[in-house]
């Protein structure tokens, strides 16, 4: 299958009239902070830039794990931050919510099977690997996360990504 590519870096700016406004990563209307825009490409041809097979399951991993929480429960944000009381506890909470946003990326790959959809062996979770968590030493509210999973075809989709906790 493809999807759209929908991540690109924000220079914090853009034209407006004849006039170039610029802004600083603190203050940027357009990533909000965090140095990336999430939203369709577009490339010169006027087409939509987009990914398949092992890339677009890396994005999906990753939309998986950033979203916010969802009415259906399900997300990354799902009761993370809830009861943190430690590090100990904040790194297997945010374990099981790793575990938690796989398995449902999994199943919804599953169902779309089932509805008789094509998904190549490259985009078809087959296992979770590794997840590692470490904690930022120069901001504790900061935490890295790792993960892995293996494909169907044994192409290995990892990501990495910064998660900000206020806890």
């Amino acid at each position: 299958m493809i999807g759209v590519y929908a991540k690109r870096t924000c220079y914090h700016g853009y034209q407006s009239g004849s006039e170039y406004l610029t802004y600083t990563l603190s203050n940027c209307p357009y990533c909000l902070g965090t140095g990336e825009i999430h939203d369709a490409i577009f490339m010169e041809d006027g087409n939509i830039r987009t990914v398949e097979r092992s890339e677009k399951l890396r994005q999906e991993l990753e939309k998986i794990f950033i979203e916010e929480l969802r009415t259906d429960g399900y997300g990354f944000a799902y009761a993370t931050q809830e009861g943190l009381t430690s590090s100990v506890m904040t790194e297997t909470r945010l374990r099981q919510a790793a575990v938690t946003a796989i398995q449902f990326l999994y199943d919804l790959q599953l169902e779309a099977i089932d509805r008789g959809q094509y998904l190549p062996p490259e985009e078809q979770i087959a296992e979770i690997g590794d997840i590692l968590i470490t904690q930022d030493a120069s901001d504790p509210r900061r935490y890295f996360i790792q993960v892995s999973v293996k494909t169907l075809s044994a192409v290995e989709a990892e990501i990495s990504l910064s998660l900000p906790l206020e806890i």
